[in-house]
């Protein structure tokens, strides 16, 4: 800051030392609200974390608050990650019995979760569609290279996908599967859960305010430093540039998008999304481009997000309208993005500042206006020159007309002449 030529120059002067104390203060206090403690890093293979909060919990250093993240990040890995071959979700895939398969409750819970979305969208999102994604070589092992397969190799994949053959019991928690072939991918859900648990171990520390966000689903708690709300951006469902297509304020509640606008693949001039439909063993076909679902936890928004994704424009927005969920559906439309979002989105696109924002932005101009009123007062109580940033002098003249003062970072003789005769 500025503080040591604002010193130099208004240091006799008692009105000017008043406005420079609140200027200080003002610019002391936005520079807080600016100033987040972030924390980065890797989970599930390479995705990218992020955690974002006011200031750190007591007695709790930015290198140990990482510690715990990622020793949690790494324990789920090891409950979920089907690259994990001795993963919970890989021995139980392995596993060639129909009686119960004990795993952790987090696991358990998650599955849960995901056959409860399974029924609610008739088996958009399903959890065992593993053999399709092999199928089309969109699984781990694939390379990157799109296989097209036909008729016959689909109808059998498909025999062995179907979510009403996996139970679950969360007390104890266990798994099991009616038919020894089916297996598990929790890719769908396990990031928004991965946000709920960071979400859980912050709310364990009495951490206030925060934002979550890995790969893209985001969890928000409480506001920032300045007490506005955390604001978090959409991207624009374009392939050649990254830029937010539009902003919401998010307090207290959970974001997922999902879409095809970055994982697709191109064969003989034909697009094939990287979302395939469990229930016709294909790539999806529609012109939705994206789909944003906000909710209170991360892990329902980002089951919903791909269930409505595969559900297309129309389905996928009755079904929204049917849960009363916010959710942004992009469709692309004639060479052009059309939004087509549920009332209760619309609702918090609608939004306006909240009245915290608008009494910072009020409180900084009265803090302005009775600083200007001040020095006002001091000049003609004391029938000096008006000193400023730059000595008060840059819009003085002499007996020709001339500027006296033509720098303040480097004055001139006469203008340093000036501010001694002042002093």
């Amino acid at each position: 800051m500025a503080e040591k030529p604002f010193g130099s120059i208004m240091n006799r002067d008692l009105v000017g030392t008043i406005l420079m104390v609140l200027l200080v203060a003002a610019t002391c206090r936005a520079d807080d609200a600016a100033r987040l403690v972030t924390i980065t890093g890797e989970t599930m293979g390479t995705i990218r974390y992020s955690v974002k909060l006011p200031q750190l919990p007591t007695g709790l250093g930015q290198e140990e608050l990482q510690n715990q993240i990622d020793i949690r990040l790494k324990r789920l890995n090891g409950q979920m990650s089907t690259y994990q071959p001795d993963s919970e979700i890989s021995r139980f895939n392995r596993y060639q019995r129909t009686d119960w398969f004990d795993v952790s409750h987090d696991t358990a819970r998650v599955v849960d979760e995901a056959l409860h979305i399974g029924r609610i969208s008739d088996g958009a999102f399903d959890v065992t569609i593993a053999p399709l994604l092999k199928l089309w070589h969109f699984g781990p092992e694939a390379g990157g290279k799109l296989r097209i397969p036909g008729d016959d190799e689909i109808t059998a994949a498909k025999a062995r996908v179907g979510f009403a053959a996996i139970e679950v019991r969360l007390s104890p928690p266990a798994l099991k599967k009616q038919r020894p072939d089916l297996v598990l991918e929790l890719s769908g859900i396990a990031k928004g859960f991965a946000v709920d648990m960071l979400a859980k171990y912050l709310d364990s520390l009495d951490i206030r305010g925060y934002m979550i966000e890995i790969g893209g689903e985001m969890r928000t708690r409480g506001r920032k430093p300045d007490h506005s709300s955390w604001r978090v951006g959409i991207e624009a469902p374009t392939e050649l540039e990254r830029r937010v297509h539009t902003a919401i304020e998010l307090t207290d509640a959970s974001i997922a998008t999902s879409g095809d606008y970055r994982a697709f693949y191109e064969l003989d001039g034909k697009r094939y999304s990287h979302t395939i439909d469990p229930r016709t063993g294909k790539p999806i076909e529609f012109q939705l481009a994206s789909v944003s679902v906000v909710a209170d936890n991360c892990m329902h928004a980002d089951a919903m997000a791909t269930a409505i994704m595969v559900l297309g424009p129309d389905e996928g927005y009755k079904l929204a309208i049917a849960r009363r969920l916010p959710v942004l559906l992009i469709v692309r439309k004639n060479g052009e993005l059309v939004e087509k979002p549920t009332p209760q989105f619309q609702a918090l696109l609608a939004s306006k500042p909240e009245g915290s924002q608008w009494n910072t932005y009020l409180a900084s101009l009265v803090i302005f206006v009775l600083a200007m009123l001040g020095m006002a007062i001091g000049v003609i109580l004391s029938n000096r020159r008006i000193k400023g940033t730059c000595g008060g002098l840059a819009g003085l003249q002499d007996e020709s007309g001339s500027a006296i003062c033509e720098s303040c970072t480097s004055p001139s003789e006469t203008c340093q002449g000036i501010r001694d005769s002042d002093d």
